[in-house]
């Protein structure tokens, strides 16, 4: 991830949607009183392959089998059976 002060590693917490934020803590603009440098922010963009390999789509696939839940399922655009 770019800040700043130059690149560094996130995690990205499991289930994240596209659109969170995510706080990085001490990568923000040097506090101009002296104190410690302010948080910078990110956010989550999930870019998918334009074009799946063939092997990629069959992963994709076999993922989707084992969904044990509808991540779609609490959001108030989603209606079963739609």
């Amino acid at each position: 991830m770019p800040t700043i002060h130059g690149r560094t590693s996130v995690h990205v917490p499991p289930g994240a949607a596209g659109g969170a934020k995510l706080r990085l803590r001490g990568q923000g603009i040097a506090n101009p009183r002296g104190g410690p440098p302010g948080d910078q922010y990110c956010v989550i963009r999930i870019v998918p392959p334009k074009k799946p390999s063939d092997a990629e789509r069959q992963l994709f696939e076999q993922l989707r089998g084992l969904e044990t839940e509808n991540p779609r399922a609490d959001t108030e655009w989603f209606h079963e059976g739609h």
